[in-house]
């Protein structure tokens, strides 16, 4: 016999793992029926190691040109080190990726992405389930799946936020579902366990993110210390040190130090104590504040990307934070003069989430805020869909969607005709819905269907530059090494020191064929063909393709 109450009590979940379906498709759409190719260097450069790792085990690669050319022969995202390139950035989603790669075969990476993503949201609408009421968790999880920037980099399926948040909310999910049990706490219990391998695993994909991270961990922890059981938290540290302590050995094998990744690493003097201390305060610095501290750029990028991007979600969630910064405040006069209040019962799990949410917001917008990324080529004033803002305060977003669906709903509450209320909110959803599918699918610069239209015309560019140049061909490109990369070896950089530069381009033109891809959207561009003329180089049209971007034989 059919238990239809199971399926009316675990609607909500039944529905959002239905939706997870249908969104992970969604999702995959840029990869559907195409070959890989990336919009970022980032997504080239992961997807290369990755590939690489499920295939050879290996997370470097031997460049025998790299002595020759000074380390340049490599796309951005890349780096090189004593004749090897290796990855640019943080090891995590290489080791993940490339070890389910390994069972699955190397063409499910790209769908990696899109499915954690899926799986992130059904777990987001189980932590606030614990924290908050059943339709508020199920209404959050509902916009996150077409929060526009959640959609985006679910879409790009070799960027690390999507897979880092949605590694850390299943790994808060099992924390916050043993701290907040009602039954008594157990002397041990597995979730412990969970909780610090997903959130283990979650740092490794962005280890940057540790400081905040472990804030929310210290916040919960001093929370609900009461409910901790020392064997528990140690089964919870224990889990955390397997996963991260390899990784600062692969650190210390791949870029010299423990705590230096690849955009960091450096040689550095520690012989004396005075430069020791002076080299500990500037690690210090740029640990907390590595791009600095601007208050002037902290508010612009706030106003454009926070507020003024998705104004049909960033008013909800501006106001849903409010709206629960005042109950909280005025819940702690009521403890004072408790005949004076009466208002709504803010709870400790509220109180809690409230300010685990203002504490990352607050970090989030001064770590990232203080920093002007120029990334796009596209010249316009207005604030540009797809920036790194919005990955970077990707966590902002989301975490926001639980205090903007309470506001909602008690602002529809007060509507004491129960029609309108319902009426208002659906219309209100669905506004939200419509105007979230036609930003993220349609922007006319970083939309979904521009993309896919950019990346298909890349592929048959691609296509074409590989039928027009050898197989050990070297070609000169910046926005572009992306798209060349890996069939093609690239230097995105050339050295500006013009003797440098000539010395390594005379290198390379007596040993393999050299080409310079010219794009009038390539910001380097106007350099290398000056530095092709001071070092006495002659450029031979190949072939001219769309946009006024030329093939030149260099030699």
């Amino acid at each position: 016999m059919v238990n239809y109450s199971w399926f009316y009590n675990h609607r909500y979940l039944l529905i959002l793992i239905f939706l997870g379906i249908i969104f992970f498709i969604l999702y995959s759409w840029l990869y559907i029926g195409v070959e890989p190719m990336f919009n970022w260097p980032d997504e080239t450069a992961n997807y290369h190691f990755t590939k690489s790792f499920a295939e050879n085990s290996v997370l470097k690669i031997y460049e025998p040109l790299g002595s020759l050319a000074d380390g340049v022969v490599r796309p951005r995202s890349i780096t090189y080190n004593n004749g090897y390139i290796q990855p640019g950035s943080f090891l995590g989603i290489i080791l993940i990726f490339g070890l389910i790669a390994k069972i699955f075969g190397t063409g499910i990476i790209v769908f990696l992405t899109p499915l954690f993503s899926a799986i992130g949201v059904i777990f987001f609408y189980l932590l606030v389930r614990k924290l908050f009421s059943d339709q508020i968790a199920f209404f959050s999880s509902l916009l996150m799946y077409i929060l526009p920037p959640y959609w985006y980099y679910a879409s790009h399926g070799l960027l690390h936020n999507n897979l880092f948040l949605s590694l850390l909310i299943m790994g808060l999910f099992f924390l916050i579902n043993s701290l907040t049990r009602e039954s008594e706490t157990k002397k041990f219990d597995w979730q412990y366990i969970i909780a610090g391998l997903f959130i283990g695993l979650s740092l490794i994909v962005r280890t940057s993110e540790t400081i905040w991270v472990g804030l929310i961990i210290l916040i919960l922890l001093i929370a609900y210390r009461s409910r901790i059981k020392l064997q528990n938290a140690i089964n919870f540290i224990a889990t955390l040190a397997v996963i991260i302590v390899p990784i600062l050995y692969l650190n210390r094998k791949l870029y010299g130090s423990v705590t230096s990744f690849a955009y960091s690493a450096q040689a550095e003097d520690a012989s004396s104590l005075e430069f020791f201390s002076q080299t500990a305060i500037y690690k210090l610095k740029q640990l907390l504040f590595p791009f600095g501290f601007d208050w002037q750029s902290i508010i612009a990028t706030y106003r454009d990307y926070l507020i003024q991007m998705f104004p049909w979600i960033s008013i909800l969630l501006v106001i849903g934070l409010f709206w629960y910064l005042r109950r909280y405040t005025f819940s702690l006069i009521k403890k004072i003069f408790p005949q004076f209040l009466l208002i709504d019962h803010i709870s400790k799990n509220e109180k809690v989430y409230l300010l685990i949410y203002s504490a990352l917001s607050i970090w989030l917008i001064i770590y990232y805020g203080s920093f002007i990324f120029n990334e796009h080529a596209i010249q316009t004033d207005a604030p540009i869909f797809g920036t790194s803002y919005m990955r970077y305060w990707l966590p902002i977003y989301v975490f926001g969607l639980p205090l903007a669906v309470n506001f909602l709903t008690k602002f529809i509450s007060l509507f004491k005709n129960k029609i309108i209320g319902r009426v208002l909110s659906l219309s209100i959803i669905f506004v939200i819905i419509v105007l979230s599918i036609f930003k993220v699918v349609l922007d006319p610069y970083q939309g979904l269907i521009v993309t896919k239209k950019y990346i298909n015309n890349n592929i048959t560019m691609k296509n074409e530059v590989m039928s027009l140049t050898e197989n050990n061909a070297i070609i000169i490109t910046w926005a572009n090494d992306k798209v060349f990369f890996p069939e093609r070896k690239v230097i995105a950089n050339l050295p500006i020191n013009q003797d440098q530069a000539t010395r390594i381009l005379t290198n390379l033109t007596q040993e393999v064929p050299l080409y310079f891809f010219y794009s009038p959207f390539d910001k380097n561009s106007p350099q290398y063909l000056d530095q092709f003329q001071a070092s006495h180089l002659t450029l031979e049209p190949i072939k001219n393709f769309d946009n006024n971007e030329i093939l030149y034989k260099v030699y």
